[in-house]
């Protein structure tokens, strides 16, 4: 044991409040309160605690409290996402497992010089958050860089290393070195901390992606207590408001058994009425699938895309292969995803490589409360890829959002019920064309 720490059998009363304390912090630098700089802060309970313990069992309680402060707020601020019992608890251990995990992390690194201390606990935190961001439960949306999203001239880490995990590096690196710098006395651990804070800083601002010209789309939503409101005054709505493109709710329509053939006349003859483009997200019963049809102006069909991320416990249906599917309108290229499609960077990045300028998302949401996280972390596809985004949803907010993480437009139908968007939305010419 180093000799520049206070070694402690068991974990103290006041060390585990404190790290119940910074777990805390580290959820209200997220929705709903949105002060992201409280991250900053954040870690500092947990790296003063954890080096400080005689025994990893010690170093894991004050783990564990960190996790608590940051999970049990939000459980009873979501309720959990009415999971049941045995799915609410697995959820709980596979956090507290994460967390964990990082606290014996920090505990095996305490006896390194604080540059590598601060190097190793801060590639430690990135590589987690990068692990859970994988898994097929909610993408980006844990990561601290989607706090950030909310203010997207901040997010220049994001959109310069085009992933979200250089934010997590820097403020746990940070902090590491400032409580290193306290703790063992070195001052140029500190100066280097403020070396950290300001490189990264200056890396964060984000200069406004430049705009060349903006597409006419129209979002079709509603509430969770409002019915579903009829297609063809929506779509006469959105054609009066000069829409050439109209998106509809995830499965806002179903074919029935025998039906699709005499469905996708019905919506091609809309497409060709309106005069423009329609998305249309359906649930086919001969084929059990969440997909979206899309028509041109003439009426024709273009092609299908079937969902490819699914939701836990919730989706059991056979997903997609995530074949990007892309159309022109107006020399302006648009693909489609699903819902749960942009919690994770792979689809959206395949369109952006396929050139992609908007990126239209039919989305039906879960519970109230989640509905602006799932929100915040559709802005992060816009801010790692120079694309648009455009969300059609139910239960939820439609949006309409600007290559960079600018949104645009807002429709609430949690707040209005069913109602249009209708924006211009700004789209930034790919290199090259």
């Amino acid at each position: 044991m180093t000799k520049q720490y206070r070694a402690r059998a068991r974990p103290g009363a006041c060390g585990m409040l404190a790290c119940f304390s910074g777990g805390s912090l580290l959820f209200l630098a997220d929705y709903p309160v949105q002060w992201p700089w409280l991250q900053m802060v954040a870690f500092v309970p947990l790296l003063l605690a954890v080096p400080g313990a005689r025994s990893a069992l010690a170093a894991g309680a004050y783990g564990i409290s960190w996790t608590l402060g940051r999970v049990i707020p939000l459980g009873f601020m979501v309720d959990s996402f009415h999971l049941p019992w045995w799915a609410r608890m697995a959820v709980l251990l596979y956090l507290i497992g994460l967390d964990l995990v990082f606290a014996l992390l920090v505990f095996r690194a305490r006896a390194l010089r604080s540059w590598l201390f601060a190097l190793v606990v801060a590639i430690a935190f990135a590589a987690i958050e990068a692990a859970d961001s994988r898994l097929p439960l909610w993408g980006t949306a844990r990561t601290m860089a989607r706090a950030w999203s909310v203010f997207p001239r901040a997010c220049g880490l994001v959109g310069r290393s085009g992933d979200t995990f250089a934010v997590s590096f820097v403020v746990v690196c940070a902090q590491a070195l400032v409580v290193l710098g306290v703790r063992r006395r070195e001052r140029w651990s500190l100066a280097l901390a403020a070396v950290v804070v300001a490189a990264g800083g200056l890396l964060s601002f984000a200069p406004r992606p430049l705009a060349t010209e903006t597409l006419r789309i129209a979002a079709v939503g509603w509430g969770p207590t409002s019915d579903a409101p009829n297609i063809g005054a929506r779509i006469r709505d959105a054609v009066a408001a000069g829409a050439r493109l109209v998106v509809f709710p995830e499965v806002a329509f179903e074919v029935s058994p025998g039906a699709r053939q005499a469905t996708e006349a019905h919506w091609s003859r809309l497409a060709r009425d309106g005069g423009l483009w329609l998305v249309i997200p359906f649930w086919d019963q001969d084929r059990p699938g969440n997909r979206v049809a899309v028509f041109d102006p003439r009426g024709q069909k273009r092609g299908e895309y079937t969902k490819r991320h699914l939701v836990p416990l919730a989706e059991s249906f056979p997903p997609g292969d995530g074949a990007p599917l892309i159309f022109d309108i107006d020399g302006v290229s648009v693909g489609v995803a699903i819902c749960q499609d942009d919690n994770f960077r792979d689809i959206a990045r395949v369109y952006a490589r396929r050139g992609a300028q908007v990126l239209v998302v039919p989305t039906l949401e879960g519970p109230p409360a989640v509905a602006p996280y799932h929100l915040r972390n559709s802005l992060l596809r816009t801010i790692e890829n120079p694309m648009a985004l455009v969300r059609a949803t139910a239960h939820g907010q439609s949006a309409a959002i600007a290559p960079g993480g600018e949104i645009v437009a807002l429709f609430d139908h949690a707040q209005r019920g069913a109602g249009v968007l209708v924006a211009n939305v700004p789209v930034a010419k790919p290199s090259g064309r």
